[in-house]
């Protein structure tokens, strides 16, 4: 366990960090950060870790796919005591089958533009994934925050207008608050009738029959902006969304695996139409998205993919038949 104030030993499997300077440069103001052109040396690195520090290990995907088996399988190894993240300049979603065979959760984009608060904080959720969860910690400056808790669509629906109605007054066009409103109520969606389960695993509610949530379920919304953006959440209290479904319908969107799938689809506009879509997951306990917003939003820019898994060790991930779980 990390000690308040610890700072981290970074090991960045990289072979040229020169190019990547904006993201580089500010890590070292939460550790020291070493560079490895090549998987074997940085393993070997991180085989002989002392006690006393706390490692991270950041994998260029583009050499990570490059790098024998052999060398993979001892970073496998050391996965239950080193958290690792990955790093790419291409779309995440171009490496699906490498981050759910090595158990990668959380996909850094490391081009510019990216802020010092943005890159340090999002290797400290690499460090601990508790780190992303709540809204606070991705606005900066002067923010303007609210919450409130539903449990009934009519809660729902003017819960979406308070929403829409904070975007207005901070200057989002009407086309932009369209996409706010879709990314918004997919979510809350995917709360009511997704989160919640019976006792045999099956969905408690569907559209058809859901009149409330029980006493004892909670649907939280927070939604707040700052000088650099603004975002919104939708956290459940049931915690029961599985990283390997979040993967698993990402590549079937991607790779259009099957003719006129929709599963999906939701999670993947959510992620186009928004500067970051995060999935935090603490096993049993509470699932949350936060979608942000900023002027990076309709660039090239690829998106981050950031699941914080919380209650369970990496694992990797093998490619089953889909159990179409998520919208």
């Amino acid at each position: 366990m990390r000690h308040p104030g610890q700072k981290l030993r970074i090991l960045a499997l990289d072979p040229s960090p020169g190019s990547y300077s904006e993201f580089y440069h500010p890590l070292r103001m939460i550790g020291r950060v070493e560079y490895f052109e090549e998987l074997p040396a940085l393993v070997a690195a991180a085989e002989l870790v002392r006690e006393t520090e706390f490692p991270v290990v950041l994998l260029d995907l583009a050499t990570l796919a490059a790098s024998e088996q052999a060398d993979t399988e001892r970073l496998l190894a050391l996965r239950p005591r080193v958290p690792a993240g990955a790093t790419t300049s291409t779309p995440p979603e171009e490496h699906l089958e490498l981050l759910g065979r090595h158990g990668l959760l959380q996909t850094i984009v490391k081009l510019p533009p990216i802020t010092p608060e943005e890159a340090t904080h999002l290797v400290e959720c690499v460090a601990n994934p508790a780190a992303g969860f709540g809204l606070f910690s991705y606005l900066s400056n002067t923010i303007e925050m609210y919450n409130f808790s539903i449990s009934n669509m009519q809660e729902k629906n003017s819960s979406v207008e308070r929403v829409i109605n904070h975007f207005a007054t901070a200057g989002y066009e009407i086309h932009e608050l369209f996409d706010v409103r879709l990314i918004l109520e997919e979510a809350i969606n995917n709360a009511f009738y997704h989160a919640f389960r019976l006792p045999s695993g099956e969905r408690k509610y569907t559209p058809r029959t859901f009149e409330r949530l029980d006493p004892a379920e909670r649907i939280r919304i927070e939604y707040g902006t700052s000088a650099g953006g603004a975002g919104f959440t939708v956290s459940d209290n049931a915690g029961t969304l599985r990283p390997e479904a979040i993967l698993d319908r990402l590549y079937s969107q991607f790779h259009q695996t099957g003719t006129f799938d929709i599963h999906g689809r939701g999670l993947h506009l959510s992620r186009l139409l928004s500067t970051s879509f995060v999935i935090n997951i603490e096993e049993g306990r509470r699932t949350q998205i936060i979608a942000l917003f900023d002027e990076r939003r309709r660039t090239s820019r690829p998106k981050p993919l950031m699941i914080n898994h919380i209650g369970g060790r990496p694992t990797p991930i093998t490619w089953a038949p889909p159990d179409r779980d998520l919208d």
